[in-house]
């Protein structure tokens, strides 16, 4: 039952990113954080149900862009009550200990057209690392996502 840094910080950036280079607060209605890991070999999705999201991102200037992202750890939906108990302890993610996840950029580079390369910090169980993944962003109903 593995994570791996890139799977997990692009999980923390798959939020919506509108035009304006202003703080935004992500709309958990159209924004989704999920999770993939391997269980017994075969690839396993969930959706986290609780996050908070905040992105400076102005498309003309993405060189200047920044993102954090907090994610309840205990909020990982893998469609089974049972199992979603399971994520919560100890040998997951430990949410009684450690009830949130974080991603803070340290820079977003552009990349080609429509695509960037996001650097941070990605903090899990009270363990931080520096990840670097790619994103993509397009237009879809005149916001940037």
């Amino acid at each position: 039952m593995k994570f791996t840094r890139a799977s997990v910080a692009a999980m923390l950036m798959a939020v919506a990113l509108a035009a304006a280079a202003v703080p935004l607060k992500t709309d958990p209605a159209k924004s989704t954080i999920s999770a993939t890991f391997t269980q017994m070999n075969v690839p396993v999705d969930a959706n986290f149900k609780k996050f908070t999201a905040q992105v400076d991102y102005d498309a003309a200037k993405p060189a200047l862009a920044k993102a954090s992202v907090d994610i309840d750890t205990a909020s990982l939906d893998l469609g089974d009550a049972d199992m979603n108990r399971e994520v919560a302890k100890k040998d997951w993610f430990d949410a009684a200990r450690f009830p949130k996840a974080s991603f803070v950029s340290s820079a977003i580079k552009p990349a080609g057209a429509g695509k960037l390369n996001v650097t941070g910090k990605l903090t899990i169980k009270g363990r931080s690392a520096n990840v670097t993944f790619p994103l993509t962003v397009k237009a879809e109903g005149g916001k940037q996502v």
